[in-house]
């Protein structure tokens, strides 16, 4: 279940008359479904890549959420693990223009057009997906080539067909404590002894 609200796109400002959010969190509970509130355009844009991620049984390897300013440089670090077999990265703003560069551990460059890549871009998107990837440390660069005033804010994500899941578990934050469960679809994997660290 999403609620989407009513938004001033320009502002990034999005407001509602009318609060479903119980009724749509005892629908999304008794049809074994998640509850989402998208508050702004870069959270209904995030919500959507975690339903595919969902529906194509992928898992999230990172996600790096941050504001970026005219002329800046930031890199976000992420892992892979040699039995991917792809992973997707997907890179959202409200305007402006943002340049990605994606660096693989053998210290191959990928830009727009680089060869054996697929790379699907619009006005405020840029859509990436690498087949076998390079097992090991990839670097996203993302320079803020046409920012505004003020910077941008910006969303990257980066998904992959990975056999271990980690799902986080909604309304359990006790403490400072975020509980998640663990699952693998690799029947050699044991996740009993394993202790994870965020």
């Amino acid at each position: 279940a999403y609620e989407i609200k009513e938004c001033d796109w320009s502002s990034d400002v999005c407001s509602s008359d009318l609060d479903n959010s119980k009724l749509l969190n005892n629908i999304a509970a008794l049809t074994n479904g998640n509850y989402m509130k998208a508050n702004s355009y870069n959270e209904i844009i995030t919500a959507f890549s975690q339903f595919v991620n969902y529906l194509r049984g992928d898992a999230i390897l990172t996600v790096y959420k941050s504001r970026i300013s005219l002329g800046e440089r930031l890199v976000s670090s992420f892992f892979t693990t040699a039995y991917l077999r792809y992973f997707f990265v997907t890179l959202v703003w409200v305007g402006s223009k943002i340049d990605l560069t994606l660096k693989s551990p053998d210290g191959k460059v990928y830009y727009q057009n680089s060869s054996n890549v697929e790379w699907t871009s619009g006005d405020n998107y840029l859509y990436i997906k690498i087949n076998n990837p390079v097992s090991g440390e990839w670097k996203a660069e993302l320079y803020g080539a046409d920012i505004p005033s003020g910077g941008e804010e910006f969303n990257l994500q980066v998904s992959g067909d990975s056999q271990n899941k980690i799902q986080m578990v909604d309304k359990t934050v006790k403490g400072g404590q975020i509980e998640f469960e663990l699952s693998s679809s690799n029947s050699l994997i044991n996740l009993l002894n394993v202790k994870p660290t965020i």
